[in-house]
């Protein structure tokens, strides 16, 4: 089996190569080894002057090896104040689906803090929707009928810490 997956590992990795094809497991590991080999410093200067922009969807989604990947190439674009360069990241903890793939949706929480000036003030705006574009009023409304109802739903008396926590 160990042969197997070895001959298999060596044709994948030629063929991604020889398409250009990257995954995000790719970029990933490519930055780690960055980071290990001393090299992350010199590859964000070299994306600084033209990296001014980053806008990241379904951020409940990413892992902690996935942040490590970004958090300098974030850090040294919220340090320039808006129009000149920007951060935008969309996500939502409850509808985190990726935990089989060390998702960490608390990152998504914990972004404020994370990037937080020297002089202790966050460099984010948090926004938070109260109208979804996305689901039709039907589902809101029985979503909203179902959870809405959590605090006095009896069935989740002897879950009290994960119901206040999905709460919160």
């Amino acid at each position: 089996t160990q042969r197997l997956l070895t001959l298999f590992d060596a044709q994948y990795q030629r063929i991604k190569q020889r398409h250009s094809a990257v995954t995000f497991a790719d970029v990933t590991a490519a930055m780690a080894r960055a980071r290990t080999l001393g090299t992350l410093d010199a590859i964000g200067y070299r994306l600084d002057a033209t990296l001014h922009h980053m806008l990241l969807d379904e951020f409940q989604d990413t892992s902690i090896p996935q942040w490590r990947a970004l958090e300098s190439m974030v850090r040294e674009i919220v340090c320039v104040r808006p129009p000149q360069r920007t951060f935008f990241c969309v996500g939502d903890v409850k509808q985190s689906i990726y935990g089989w793939r060390t998702a960490a949706p608390e990152v998504l929480e914990e972004i404020p803090n994370l990037l937080r000036g020297a002089d202790g003030s966050s460099a984010i705006e948090l926004k938070t929707l109260f109208v979804s574009y996305r689901s039709s009023p039907v589902i809101m409304h029985a979503v909203n009928m179902v959870f809405g109802s959590l605090s006095t739903n009896a069935a989740l008396s002897e879950f009290a810490d994960a119901r206040d926590s999905w709460l919160e």
